[in-house]
């Protein structure tokens, strides 16, 4: 599937693994869940800034929800814009044309929470792994 996405990393599972005596599906299921509320501060960035640009809302329909993937014991979750559904109008904001200047929108909407990112998957495995 084709898309205009921006990945978002877990921060700290070796360091993590290492500390807890937890099964390995208990602790992968928890840090999916972590990476579901991880998702929803650029989500709401990248539909913001398309709000601002709305002509029919087909490319706000694009927009894929989080998919997870690991890759040993990295997970890895991308959300974006899929250009089939809609989503190209998207890639010509983020990257420019000849005619519009690149707004970079997808990158920032990550760099910009990585912080809130990274305490809100601390917070959230607290609560889920009991403190």
């Amino acid at each position: 599937m084709s898309k205009s996405v921006c990945d978002i990393k877990f921060y700290g599972f070796d360091e993590l693994a290492k500390s807890l005596d937890v099964a390995d599906n208990v602790l992968k299921r928890a840090i999916e869940d972590c990476m579901k509320k991880s998702a929803e501060l650029p989500k709401r960035d990248m539909l913001d800034f398309m709000a601002k640009h709305r002509l029919t809302g087909v490319t706000e329909r694009s927009f894929k929800d989080l998919d997870i993937t690991w890759q040993g014991n990295v997970c890895t979750g991308a959300i974006g814009f899929d250009i089939p559904s809609g989503g190209l109008p998207a890639v010509f904001l983020d990257k420019g044309t000849p005619k519009i200047r690149p707004k970079y929108f997808i990158y920032y909407a990550v760099t910009n929470n990585a912080r809130e990112i990274e305490k809100m998957q601390r917070e959230t495995l607290k609560k889920i792994l009991g403190g």
